[in-house]
């Protein structure tokens, strides 16, 4: 299973370096690939897998022309993969923040294939990324709150208390009936302010806030709030 995954995440992958190209043209290990890879997506037409279909048509989740060309998007993507995970993180995102809109029909299954197959890391951090690059509509079946002033510099991550303040938690929870004084709201709320701020994954924006890991080994009080705040 962990084989499929893997081989999931590099599909999407190369999806994510063909919808960006030549963003990521540096990673190849020699020119050559690189333009051969650039001339085989220079090429009119669907790709050859495509060819049979009656609706056929440019999608990035299909492979390139050539053998060389394929070898070019396999190298990249696969180095991609394999950088360490600060790396793999900022290059990742580098990338979401070039992408077409999701809705392009040129993705083919690429979400589909996301949502089903690949393996939960990749998961996560491309959905962090994609959240970033196409951020999620307000909910609409719950009243909005009260205008509240916003700063116009915004908050710096380093000015978000671990243990959120009584004026804080008001407003983030004005839409929904929580207890005060629950410490799983107040850190899981300043968690994710520091994550939204800094793109940092939920434990890591645990960590930069102190809080203690011994509480954070029970998953379960401190499981992500967007169920609670989205629907």
């Amino acid at each position: 299973m962990a084989g499929h995954n893997r081989m999931s995440d590099l599909l999407i992958m190369t999806t994510l370096t063909r919808a960006t190209w030549p963003l990521t043209a540096h990673h190849a290990s020699n020119d050559v690939l690189a333009r051969a890879l650039d001339q085989d997506l220079e090429r009119p037409g669907p790709a050859p897998s495509l060819r049979l279909s009656a609706n056929a048509a440019v999608r990035w989740d299909s492979e390139p022309f050539t053998a060389p060309g394929t070898a070019a998007l396999l190298e990249i993507s696969a180095k991609i993969l394999n950088l360490p995970v600060p790396d793999f993180r900022t290059e990742l995102g580098c990338v979401v923040s070039r992408l077409p809109e999701r809705e392009e029909t040129a993705w083919g299954h690429t979400w589909l294939t996301l949502k089903r197959d690949s393996s939960p890391l990749f998961r996560h951090e491309l959905h962090q990324a994609l959240n970033q690059r196409f951020p999620r509509p307000l909910p609409t079946q719950a009243p909005l709150p009260r205008p509240h002033l916003v700063r116009k510099r915004s908050y710096r991550p380093e000015a978000i208390p671990q243990w959120l303040p009584d004026g804080w938690l008001d407003v983030a929870t004005e839409s929904f009936n929580r207890r005060k004084g629950n410490a799983a709201l107040r850190r899981g709320l300043a968690a994710h302010l520091v994550q939204t701020a800094t793109g940092m994954s939920l434990k890591e924006a645990a960590t930069y806030l102190g809080i203690p890991p011994s509480w954070m080994a029970d998953w379960s009080r401190f499981r992500p709030l967007e169920e609670r705040i989205h629907g």
